[in-house]
């Protein structure tokens, strides 16, 4: 029995501190404040986020505490006389992410296409003919581009395009601007005069 009880006491005791623990709410966070009238200094509680102190504490009432008014913040538990302004305004090439509430000043974030360097928003870089995307920009940054491998081309300057593969002919072609037929050796197109003159050199014909 004695050796029973050897047992239980402890696992009781570990139990009981457990079902303690679980049940400790943090404090409110407190100031001191020195009471005008006694000069007492007290332990005032702050006031929570989203509302602002107009009152403090005194030996016979607690702190008072009211609610942000539109357009106002305070983030953290405080004892500000006032709460603070949501001065963030997002203009130009910025947008709203998170509009402004009694907890979070506005958060702006850069426009689809730019990205944030120095507080400022700049357009993402495009990458010129023979150069295609190989990480397109995101909001933090910038485009990377890359140039294009053989069998590769790009024609066009782009902040989001790949390079593209070059066309394959099909059996029995072969490809210049287009597929031309085999037995056609050259096309030249020239600009004489306004005129247009198509020069066919054929093998073993010569067109003049």
């Amino acid at each position: 029995m004695v050796y029973l009880l050897d047992l239980v006491v402890p696992v009781l005791f570990l139990l009981s501190g457990s079902l303690c623990g679980a049940s400790v709410v943090d404090p409110v966070p407190t100031f001191d404040h020195r009471d005008p009238v006694t000069g007492e200094i007290l332990k005032c509680p702050k006031c929570p986020p989203g509302t602002f102190m107009p009152a403090h504490c005194t030996a016979t009432t607690r702190t008072q505490c009211q609610p942000c008014r539109d357009g106002h913040f305070t983030k953290l538990w405080n004892y500000l006389p006032r709460c603070l302004y949501c001065s963030n305004i997002c203009t130009g090439n910025q947008e709203v992410e998170t509009e402004c509430s009694p907890t979070t000043n506005r958060i702006c974030r850069c426009k689809e296409g730019f990205y944030s360097a120095d507080d400022f928003c700049i357009r993402h870089t495009e990458c010129g003919p023979g150069y295609g995307v190989q990480t397109k920009g995101t909001q933090q940054t910038n485009t990377v581009c890359e140039k294009c491998p053989a069998g590769y081309f790009s024609s066009s300057s782009s902040a989001v395009d790949l390079c593209v593969k070059h066309q394959e002919c099909t059996s029995g072609k072969q490809c210049s601007l287009v597929c031309s037929p085999l037995h056609i050796e050259n096309i030249f197109i020239s600009v004489i005069g306004g005129y247009f003159y198509t020069i066919l050199h054929f093998i073993g014909v010569h067109a003049w």
